[in-house]
């Protein structure tokens, strides 16, 4: 076993990889540029409780988050409340299913559908198993077998709002895993999403508490076990000199969004194993350091992404009248992308703010960003406005107890089929260097549910 092992990030990839390691008695050192741990899976204090403010849920497509939590004594649960689709002020049901793309033709998502189209939609069941068959993205896997209204009113607003891209960009095999293959054993895509999702399981799940738990847990369980974690370092350069990687790292000016060196604070480190746990734009000119490695290419970012989270006390609030929350249909004229009513999708939530501010105060989160769009960074007047228009509800500055709006930037750039090829060609290329592994959102797939079993996988199978 490798027994000098740095992990450059320490995002949730970089503190599950090193956990997985622990676990096997192989202690890495992580190097973190920024002053906090955890990456997007970050946190704050809104409204006088600790509050997700990235990540607030993991997709139950693999059983290793779930099993991580059990290890670290996390109690999670899956989400209360019905999502809607909002289409310039018409409400309708997300299918359950996967990405909007129902698992039953009962689904009451369906009613957005005319007749003439639930008509072509039914197709499905009489086209076979080819049909579709040789599709590259989720988009033309929909529009051939289901039609251009399901991908539009149905899969779009789902699949976009939540992968920031159109589902025309999306990879079918990196969104949906196992999909094809289930429609060639099922013979048509409703059937193939039911074999997958069934009727009523759960799509989603969070600690109780938020996401945060998650990586508070993992970095008490490091220290614990001896784990070195050191923030405010930032690598600038790497290389390989015989058995070993030569690691230049420097003290990082402590920006938040994009740290930079501190001139004059250089010191190199040694290391026999490296995992990178960085994001694509950080990690490709790293790894471009390397002579094994010819590859010019630049990862491409999603829109800018900003988030606003709203405390309010108004008792309309405790009716949920949007249930968990919505998603903007895209094209819509409204601003925000999506709303969550995460005290009722979160009940801890509701339980923790009514201990301080008594009954009837909520929280809600409104997103903003899309592809090809300005940047918008709302004021908390302008975020009321669209909470009050997204739930129906007349919402003043009286109810509002407290706001928090963060920009994070450009988002996870989506994973196109020619992102995946480019991954590919990059992958083999970094097969070439002895001891070096990357992992991290933009190789893993979008979503938790995708980041933290990849990282997991090389943390317990690295030799």
């Amino acid at each position: 076993m490798p027994e000098n092992v740095v992990i450059l990030g320490g995002g949730i990839a970089g503190l599950t990889t090193a956990y997985a390691l622990a676990k096997r008695g192989i202690l890495a050192r992580i190097i973190e540029a920024r002053h906090h741990l955890g990456g997007l899976v970050a946190s704050g204090h809104v409204g006088g409780i600790q509050l997700d403010l990235g990540a607030e849920s993991f997709a139950l497509r693999s059983s290793v988050i779930c099993e991580l939590c059990d290890e670290l004594g996390l109690p999670y649960r899956t989400p209360a409340g019905q999502s809607w689709v909002w289409n310039d002020g018409i409400a309708t049901p997300i299918a359950h299913g996967l990405w909007g793309i129902p698992s039953s033709w009962d689904d009451h998502a369906f009613q957005v559908l005319t007749d003439d189209e639930l008509e072509i939609a039914h197709r499905d069941r009489a086209l076979g198993p080819r049909v579709g068959s040789d599709s590259t993205t989720l988009a033309e896997l929909v529009r051939v077998r289901l039609g251009q209204a399901v991908l539009e009113k149905m899969v779009e607003p789902v699949a976009g709002g939540v992968h920031t891209a159109s589902p025309d960009d999306l990879d079918l095999d990196t969104v949906c895993p196992g999909l094809r293959d289930a429609i060639q054993r099922e013979g048509s895509l409703i059937s193939a999403v039911h074999s997958i999702r069934g009727n009523s399981a759960p799509v989603l799940a969070q600690p109780v508490g938020g996401m945060s738990q998650l990586v508070r847990a993992l970095i008490e369980r490091l220290k614990r076990f001896g784990t070195q974690i050191d923030t405010g370092l930032i690598v600038t350069d790497i290389a390989r000199e015989g058995s070993e990687f030569e690691i230049l790292v420097a003290e990082s000016d402590g920006n938040r969004s994009n740290p930079k060196p501190v001139p004059g604070t250089e010191e190199i480190l040694n290391a026999d194993r490296v995992i990178m746990a960085l994001s694509g734009s950080s990690a490709l000119p790293l790894l471009n350091k390397f002579p094994e490695i010819n590859f010019e290419w630049e990862a491409p970012q999603g829109a800018a992404i900003t988030t606003a989270s709203l405390i309010l006390n108004n008792s309309l609030l405790d009716e949920a009248p949007r249930g968990s929350g919505l998603l903007v249909k895209p094209g819509s004229a409204m601003r925000a992308k999506a709303l969550t009513h995460y005290s009722i999708k979160w009940p801890w939530a509701y339980e923790t703010l009514s201990k301080i501010h008594g009954p009837s105060t909520h929280v809600v989160r409104v997103s903003y960003g899309r592809p090809d769009e300005p940047v918008q960074i709302p004021s908390p007047s302008d975020v009321l406005s669209d909470a009050s228009r997204l739930l129906s509800i007349e919402l003043s500055r009286t109810d509002l107890l407290d706001c928090r709006i963060i920009h994070w930037g450009p988002s996870l750039s989506p994973h196109s089929p020619e992102h995946r090829n480019h991954l590919e060609s990059l992958k083999r290329e970094i097969a070439l260097i002895p001891g070096l592994d990357v992992t991290g959102a933009w190789i893993a797939g979008t979503g938790l549910g995708a980041v933290i079993p990849h990282a997991y996988e090389i943390g317990e199978n690295l030799e």
